[in-house]
């Protein structure tokens, strides 16, 4: 069964608003309190999925711009060591969106200049400043994958939701049309969602 929001909140409202005319009828009995923590719990996970799109994206974006800033101290090491005449260092250039393999590279790039400390003057400084890049990048991606693995979390917990109330809304309509019939003008002023326990089929 497939139904928007805009469909599914419609509903809801005319539902509760006949419950609330008909609270003595056993459907409506029934099924108020099941609609309305049905609707209370869809927006709770909408909002929360919301809100968790929009950490992962942020903390993703700054990943992104985190690993940036690696690349670039990458390249400025590169273009220094150049200057000094340095030689046997990690001469290529990568681009800063593809971390597995800029990573190995610094890693290399971090050992060489370990090693040239003693005949580069500022090798120890500036391993040391790619070091600090790395653990900030890697900290960074840390907290990107814990975001996006909490939004595929709330996710599919608005997905569990959604289905809940479809189905509750399904049953509702169904338990309705049995007491009153879906020529009935009460059941007729409620706007179901077309494809939520349809009409048609039945006779």
């Amino acid at each position: 069964m497939y139904a928007n929001r805009f469909e599914l909140d419609q509903c809801i409202l005319d539902s509760l608003a006949y419950c609330a005319r008909h609270e003595d009828q056993p459907t409506c009995e029934n099924f108020a309190g099941l609609l309305e923590k049905a609707d209370r719990d869809m927006k709770k996970v909408v909002a929360n999925s919301d809100s968790a799109f929009i950490t992962w994206k942020h903390r993703d974006r700054a990943e992104r711009l985190a690993w940036k800033h690696v690349a670039r101290g990458f390249g400025e090491t590169q273009e220094m060591l150049r200057k000094v005449n340095a030689t046997g260092f990690v001469d290529q250039k990568v681009m800063y969106w593809d971390h597995t393999r800029l990573l190995p590279f610094i890693e290399e790039m971090i050992g060489y200049l370990q090693e040239e400390k003693e005949s580069i003057d500022f090798a120890e400084s500036q391993a040391e400043a790619l070091k600090r890049l790395r653990a900030s990048a890697q900290s960074a991606r840390r907290e990107s994958l814990a975001a996006l693995k909490e939004y595929k979390r709330q996710a599919q917990m608005r997905s569990d939701a959604m289905t809940t109330l479809v189905n509750t809304v399904a049953s509702f309509r169904r338990a309705l049309r049995r007491d009153l019939g879906r020529h009935h003008e009460e059941y007729q002023k409620i706007r179901w969602p077309y494809a939520v326990a349809s009409d048609e089929a039945v006779l």
